[in-house]
């Protein structure tokens, strides 16, 4: 058997993603689909934990929890969060401080999941009207 590294808490991260995701989901008022990544053997490594799609608007969220103060993201986190931002994608890192309880997305800080969550859904709102240009679709 492989030796696999414990994680210190991994309920606390996963049911921050998991509150974030459901408060996300009944905040929003479009259509949102949203695929959590699974760390396996065989995927590729630092995937963000969720792809989501909010009404035709792709994006990936990785979830941390801050500890003392930082946050342990991985080299190979930070280059796919890097490679996604450098093709013109969105890339969030979402995150539960344990000792203040504040929330943030990326460095803005939040009293609350709720601010966090109103913020985001007011971003991805505005995201979604900027122009696209030509949009071509296979077939036309």
């Amino acid at each position: 058997m492989a030796y696999q590294k414990k994680r210190l808490h991994p309920s606390n991260e996963k049911s921050f993603m998991l509150k974030f995701l459901e408060k996300l989901k009944a905040k929003s008022s479009r259509e949102l689909w949203y695929f959590k990544t699974h760390g396996e053997p065989m995927q590729v490594r630092g995937i963000p934990d969720v792809l989501m799609c909010y009404f035709g608007l792709f994006f990936c969220i990785e979830f941390k929890i801050k500890r003392r103060g930082k946050l342990a993201i991985t080299p190979y986190q930070e280059y796919s969060l890097e490679c996604i931002t450098k093709s013109n994608g969105i890339a969030l890192v979402i995150w539960h401080d344990e000792d203040t309880a504040e929330v943030g997305v990326g460095s803005r800080k939040f009293e609350d999941i709720d601010e966090a969550i109103k913020w985001l859904v007011d971003v991805l709102e505005s995201a979604l009207k900027v122009p696209c240009g030509n949009i071509r679709v296979r077939g036309n």
